[in-house]
């Protein structure tokens, strides 16, 4: 707490009048000993301790009075983020007037009214050291804004922004006060606009000084579909703020104050903006107006869509899971999920009521009959006040083949021995095994019922392709690029060539399965490494242990790995009757973070363990998946375990069409060059057979996409992945120079998935606040007139004057009561005058009523008893 105008402060000397009045003009009574007087002394003690303490209260009242008179006259100001406590300077000063009169009332005892002198001293020199202190402290801190400046507006357009609070939403109130910050700017001033959401958006090339290409700007705006990441906004605008040439930075944010996307957990993203903040010429100020959020909100939303495979194939039908929730504050209504797959008919589903808070996952069944990108769209039916996140996208690649190359590491004389081909057999089934695996798969029809008629189709054919090499000649094979999975079935060890070409293949997208038996030699599988010390297997092999009379089973609940789901489903899986009698010791790889053990056998010792090498996965098992070292291959779950385990290897070589906010997405266009791709006459001929690649954004804006030639085609990518929600490449081929026809255009979606917890509306914490402030100069604005005002250079804040008029009218008025009060009571203690009749007594009287008293029976018989 400050004041505006402190010199008017000497008024409060003014306190010293009742004081000296009441010095002056104190009674001086004579001591006058009177012996009849002694027995009043206790009353006249009470009585004087009485008029003590009305006194006190009185000239309490009367300082107190002309000190609120005296501040308020002063225009206390009371800075928006003040760093002196204002209970330091008010009550101070308050408290120091009522003293000092106190002091005066007891100035009979002289010790006491030092006391209270003393002390009302050091309260106002207390309250005066905190309020120049405060004034300094502000001085420092705001006057700087005072100067030319670049200012950076940064706007929250995270999809919480369009909820509506009064009927209008914050985001459209944000542009307002952006709007009107602008106005308030002198025209030396250069303001650049930043969109937050996922990712920054600059709507300004930079600091500019033309306010109407600002407001035109500012009308432009639109909200995203995803959540704020407030650090790498504060970042970006740092960096547009470095492009600016007025020496005073400054940054304003405006936003909801919804805790996603701060990351206050994330300290070295924070100790990172700092340090950017820090490489200005002028550190600048965070200016955070936090708008209100709403307080009850109606909001279901579709979290997320799942598949119960990584890698779809066009052989058999796939489960669909839409996760719902309830994000809101209120109980939902019976919601309807609707499931649409391009552009076929949707399937629905109810949903009964949900609490605050409450899932469920709605399971759907589909089966994509055609190779290719296929969009899946879950959305639910009906409004609520968060329109953006009802609906969900996912765009699933199915696959028409999956080439898996089989490494048969057993001599070919010992047929029995051999792991690959019982592998062959699991992962190419006849056509009665696929037909059962199917309809295990399939579960309920997407109709919601059973279909006997889909169940009596025969299967489609094998969707993975096994090929089958013996280990002896696996040098022949060089290139594993034709391939998506690599599987050593029980190999001694590889030629150091191959083994270079396999680490590579690995290391951009391709899966290893790593399966060692009784002729695996350690010294290779523990020495073959990524780079100078890190292994390739997730776990070294430290002996091989047979217990053919002592076997060993599977740990099934312990199978959590994401390709053992179908496997460990012991309703389902007979997983539980493995018999193992022969398994390598595995030693997990302790250094490694990327490794994690997906399953154990009975003795709790691993026996599925995964390695994350480059953009590949290696997985080694403990046990051969062959018919002599356990009986695996004779169970049912045998078939679901080699393919999910294929088709998890096989997930990081598929196109990546669901990506996160600022993901590149590429993707290979099969156009058939006229020649060589690599040569430039190849690429003109390319070029007559497209014309352009555009992307479609969620908000219906056309973008360019680059593109170059590719082995097969046309390579196309996008890299502008900024706003949550569904993309659209739209490729427009090139009009034939011959026939004067331009093709039909074609479309290839892609999703950039937006944060599930934007849903939530859950506002910032004080603690959340104050945990920003120790990276950042962060000032939290309660108004608009606040943000302009610490935009300006001056001291946000507001004057407190009004209150301490009130305060003193009331102490007035309470001062009034109180002397007509000790008037009133004073005069009924008055002593009235007694009226004791004439001077002259009247004899005859006093006669008559002695002579009655004797006559009385009472009397008389005293008389006689005295005889």
């Amino acid at each position: 707490m400050t004041f505006l105008n402190p010199a008017i402060l000497l008024a409060l000397a003014g306190v010293a009048i009742p004081i000296l009045i009441h010095l002056l003009y104190r009674r001086r009574a004579r001591s006058i000993n009177w012996g009849a007087m002694r027995f009043l002394l206790d009353s006249l003690a009470a009585r004087r301790r009485h008029i003590l303490l009305e006194e006190i209260l009185l000239m309490a009242l009367r300082c107190a009075l002309i000190a609120l008179v005296a501040m308020a006259a002063a225009r206390p100001f009371l800075p928006a983020d003040s760093r002196i406590p204002w209970v330091a300077v008010a009550p101070a000063v308050l408290a120091g007037a009522v003293c000092a009169g106190m002091g005066a009332v007891m100035w009979a005892k002289r010790w006491v009214a030092w006391i209270l002198f003393n002390l009302a001293a050091v309260l106002l020199i207390v309250a005066g050291i905190a309020a120049l202190t405060e004034h300094l402290v502000q001085k420092d801190r705001w006057t700087s804004g005072a100067r030319a400046k670049d200012l950076a507006i940064v706007i929250d357009g995270s999809m919480s922004m369009s909820a509506e609070v009064d009927g209008r939403t914050n985001f459209a109130r944000a542009v307002e006060e952006a709007r009107a910050v602008v106005d308030s700017c002198p025209p030396g001033d250069s303001i650049c606009v930043v969109l937050a959401g996922p990712l920054p958006f600059a709507a300004t090339t930079g600091p500019v000084s033309d306010r109407a290409e600002i407001h035109r700007v500012l009308d432009s705006l639109r909200a995203t579909n995803g959540a704020m990441a407030l650090p790498e906004a504060l970042s970006f605008a740092a960096s547009a703020l470095a492009q600016g040439q007025n020496p005073a930075k400054k940054i304003a944010i405006v936003t909801d104050g919804q805790s996603v996307g701060w990351d206050l957990e994330n300290e070295a993203r924070w100790r990172f903006l700092a340090s950017t903040l820090a490489q200005l010429p002028a550190p600048p100020q965070v200016i955070c107006r936090i708008l209100p959020l709403p307080e009850s909100c109606d909001n279901c939303a579709v979290a997320d869509i799942s598949l119960s495979r990584q890698v779809v194939g066009a052989d058999r039908a796939v489960k669909i899971m839409a996760k719902v929730v309830n994000a809101g504050t209120v109980p939902s209504k019976t919601l309807v999920v609707q499931l649409t797959v391009d552009d076929r008919p949707p399937v629905t589903r109810q949903i009964r009521q949900l609490g605050p808070g409450a899932t469920e996952t709605v399971q759907f069944s589909h089966h994509f009959r055609e190779p290719g990108p296929h969009l899946v769209t879950a959305q639910l039916a009906g409004l609520d006040d968060l329109p953006g996140d009802n609906a969900a996208w996912r765009v699933v690649d199915v696959l028409d083949e999956l080439p898996v190359l089989l490494v048969e590491g057993a001599p070919s004389d010992r047929p029995l021995e051999g792991a690959a081909s019982f592998m062959q057999i699991a992962l190419a089934p006849g056509q009665a095994a696929l037909g059962e695996l199917q309809q295990d798969e399939e579960g309920p029809a997407a109709d919601g019922g059973d279909s006997p008629a889909r169940a009596r189709q025969p299967a489609a054919r094998a969707f993975i392709k096994p090929a089958l090499v013996q280990a002896s000649e696996i040098s022949r094979v060089t290139d594993f690029s034709a391939y998506r999975v690599v599987v050593l079935a029980n190999v001694r060890r590889l030629p150091d060539e191959t083994a270079r070409a396999l680490k590579r293949f690995v290391r951009e997208g391709g899966g290893l399965l790593v399966a060692p038996g009784d002729w695996a030699a350690p010294a290779f599988y523990n020495n073959w490494t990524v780079g100078e010390t890190e292994l390739l297997l997730p776990a070294s092999l430290v002996e091989q242990v047979h217990t053919p009379d002592e076997p060993v089973g599977l740990l099934v609940p312990s199978c959590t790995h994401p390709a053992l789901g179908l496997f460990a489903d012991q309703t389902q899986s007979d997983a539980a009757s493995a018999v193992v009698r022969a398994y390598w010791h595995l030693a997990p790889d302790d250094r490694g973070p990327a490794v994690r053990v997906g399953g154990s056998l009975g003795n709790s010792l691993p026996f599925l363990v995964e390695r994350r090498v480059g953009k590949g996965y290696v997985l080694v098992t403990s046990v051969s998946l062959g018919r002599r070292d356990s009986n695996l291959p004779t169970l049912k779950c045998f078939v679901p375990l080699l393919h999910e385990l294929t088709q998890y290897l096989a997930a990081p070589l598929l196109p990546e069409f669901n990506v996160t906010p600022g993901a590149q997405v590429a993707a290979d266009v099969p156009f058939e060059p006229a020649g060589n791709p690599g040569d430039k006459d190849a690429a003109g001929a390319m070029g007559k057979r497209i014309g352009q690649v555009d992307v479609v954004t969620p908000s219906d804006l056309r973008r360019p996409a680059s593109v170059s030639p590719g082995p097969s085609g046309w390579h196309i990518a996008f890299a502008g992945t900024r706003e949550p929600g569904l993309y659209r490449f739209v490729i427009v081929p090139e009009t034939d120079a011959d026939t004067g026809e331009q093709a039909e255009e074609r479309t290839l979606p892609f999703v950039v998935v937006r944060e599930p917890e934007e849903s939530f509306l859950t506002p910032l914490g004080e603690e959340d606040l104050l945990a920003a402030q120790e990276h950042i100069d962060l000032f939290r604005a309660q108004t608009t007139g606040d943000v302009i005002e610490a935009v300006a250079g001056g001291v946000p804040g507001h004057e407190i004057w009004k209150k301490l008029v009130l305060c003193a009218v009331l102490v007035l008025l309470a001062e009034m009561a109180l002397a007509r009060w000790i008037t009133v009571t004073r005069r009924t203690h008055t002593a009235e005058e007694v009226q004791f009749g004439q001077d002259t007594p009247d004899h005859e009287i006093l006669r008559s009523r002695l002579r009655s008293l004797v006559e009385t029976p009472e009397m008389q018989g005293s008389t006689e008893a005295r005889r």
